[in-house]
């Protein structure tokens, strides 16, 4: 069975730093600035506004909890570097230990494929909706990754807080999502 890997790498205000994937596997890539924050989630809770954990969106600036791939095509305003990818992208916001919910400055999401030869890099089809976690998961799930910069390097181990190394530093954190394909 072919892999699709896709390491969506958020970053926090300041990061400038260029974001590379973990390997060189034929990939596409799209970068999308920060659009806005909302408790709503198209797939899992569709039509109900506010009933989902708050979440950042970026690419598409019309997303919510009624986007649907025609509501998408019919505002395609987007935050993306490839104005043509009018997609809609959201992961939950990142909260402080003090609640405090952190403002991203984009996402870079890569699209990687394996085994090429046998399953070639193509488009996926229109209106696919992607999701990954388990909202009952009480255990790390072996197809979620993360990255976080802390201070003292970069760790991914759970437990660990993704940190400042000085005051108005930024913070750099990556998703790594594998779905099957």
């Amino acid at each position: 069975m072919k892999r699709t890997t896709i390491t969506t790498a958020f970053s926090f205000p300041a990061l400038l730093l260029a974001m590379q994937a973990a390997h060189a596997a034929p990939q596409a890539h799209v970068v999308c600035g920060y659009s806005h924050t909302l408790g709503d989630d198209a797939i899992m809770m569709f039509g109900m506004p506010n009933e989902a954990m708050l979440h950042d969106f970026f690419g598409n600036t019309h997303t919510d909890a009624f986007s649907r791939r025609e509501t998408l095509r019919q505002h395609e305003e987007t935050t993306c570097d490839n104005k043509a990818d009018s997609s809609a992208y959201w992961a939950p916001s990142l909260r402080l230990p003090d609640g405090t919910v952190v403002k991203p400055a984009y996402q870079k999401t890569y699209y990687q494929a394996s085994n090429v030869e046998t399953y070639p890099l193509q488009p996926f089809p229109a209106g696919l909706s992607l999701l990954a976690g388990d909202h009952h998961g009480t255990t790390p799930n072996p197809h979620i990754t993360f990255l976080c910069a802390n201070g003292k390097g970069y760790t991914t181990k759970t437990g660990e807080v993704c940190g400042l190394r000085k005051a108005r530093d930024a913070v750099q954190f990556n998703i790594g999502i594998q779905f099957p394909n």
